[in-house]
């Protein structure tokens, strides 16, 4: 377990916004304790629910034959793939050396610490409703000067 409190910055929530936040923080703030907290493990693929959240899916990526076995339609006017469909498309995804990169790789978690399989229930608030720790799931509480709260819906 870490340790209560002495935090300056608890995020809540690993995913690819956690990463990068916690990442900008400690670049720009090289002296600041900071805490990530992620629900799952490490890597969990099928749900997107891991440490750097979308970015881990395989492929970056959702097809529209994907939405339709999940019963989600087309909206009328809305075309999926604009301008004239050759059968491929370009691609969008953050790669270095060939490689894509997920982003706990692409946005450096060093000298933060981070902790994974452990559930955010609550963020603390004092009387002014100015958030000062997080309440994890078996109870414990943590303290911090700030909370950011980054959870995705997984």
């Amino acid at each position: 377990m870490v340790a209560t409190t002495g935090w300056d910055y608890i995020v809540a929530g690993g995913g690819l916004t956690g990463c990068v936040v916690a990442h900008r923080l400690k670049q720009y703030q090289s002296w600041s304790c900071i805490l990530v907290i992620e629900a799952s493990p490490n890597i969990d693929i099928p749900s997107r629910r891991a440490l750097g959240g979308g970015s881990v899916m395989n492929g970056s990526g959702i097809t529209e034959k994907a939405l339709e076995e999940y019963g989600v339609h087309k909206l009328p006017g809305i075309d999926f793939n604009t301008g004239t469909n050759l059968g491929f498309g370009g691609l969008n995804e953050n790669r270095s050396n060939g490689t894509r990169q997920i982003a706990p790789l692409a946005y450096f978690l060093e000298d933060v610490t981070v902790l994974t399989k452990t559930l955010v229930g609550s963020i603390l608030m004092d009387k002014d409703l100015i958030a000062i720790g997080v309440r994890l799931g078996d109870g414990t509480e943590i303290r911090s000067n700030e909370v950011i709260a980054t959870a995705g819906a997984y």
